[in-house]
C-alpha cells in the first residue's frame, strides 16, 4: 500500500539542495517518489512500508552546500570535520547494531523516539587508524553499493516469478512438459 509523508526542510533554498535532498530520499528503501518544493520547504516522500527514521536521517545526510541545522524533530547537530571520518561515522551509525542500540537508549512519548546527548555519549563507535581509514570507507561503500545492486536484480526477479509460474502451469496443463 502506498504511503504519503511529509517534512519542512527549513535549510533548502536552491536546486542544489533541491537535487541533494531527492538524492538522499530516493535511496531509502521503499521510496517511490520525492517531491520537493523549495518555495513552502516542504517535502513529501512516497512509497511503501516507509521508515520515518530513515527518512530523517537521509534529510539530514543531504548535503546542503553550507552549514546548517535542522528542527529538533529530525536531528539537532550537524557534524564538521573531516568528511571521511563522518562518512564512517554515518555508515556505522546505520548499522543494524547500532540502531539497535539507539532504540534502546531512546525515550518516548506519544511513539516519537528522542535521543538527547547525554544517550548519544553512550554509543561507541569505532574507528579506524587516520592511515586506513579512507580506504575502509571505499570498500564498505563498495560492498553496500553492489548489495543494493543485488536487492534490485533480487527484487526485478521476484517480480517476473508469477509470470513464469504461470508459463509453467499453463505449459504442464497442455502436456507440454513431462
Amino acid at each position: 500500500m502506498s504511503e504519503s509523508v511529509t517534512y519542512t526542510v527549513a535549510g533548502m533554498s536552491c536546486e542544489h539542495c533541491k537535487h541533494a535532498v531527492t538524492e538522499e530520499l530516493t535511496q531509502v528503501d521503499g521510496v517511490a517518489a520525492v517531491d520537493v518544493d523549495l518555495e513552502t520547504k516542504l517535502v513529501v516522500v512516497q512509497g511503501d512500508a516507509l521508515d520515518d527514521g530513515a527518512l530523517r536521517a537521509a534529510i539530514v545526510e543531504a548535503d546542503l552546500g553550507r552549514d546548517h541545522f535542522h528542527a529538533s524533530y529530525l536531528i539537532r547537530f550537524r557534524l564538521k570535520g573531516d568528511p571521511t571520518l563522518w562518512r564512517w561515522v554515518s555508515l556505522i551509525w546505520a548499522s543494524p547494531a547500532i540502531r539497535v542500540r539507539l532504540e534502546a537508549l531512546a525515550a518516548t512519548s506519544a511513539g516519537q523516539y528522542n535521543l538527547n546527548l547525554g544517550a548519544l555519549s553512550r554509543v561507541v563507535v569505532a574507528v579506524p587508524p587516520a592511515g586506513e581509514l579512507q580506504a575502509m570507507v571505499d570498500e564498505l561503500e563498495r560492498q553496500l553499493s553492489s548489495l543494493d545492486e543485488l536487492g534490485r536484480v533480487l527484487t526485478a526477479a521476484s517480480r517476473r516469478l508469477p509470470s513464469l509460474r504461470d508459463s509453467v502451469l499453463g505449459e504442464a496443463f497442455r502436456g507440454r512438459i513431462s
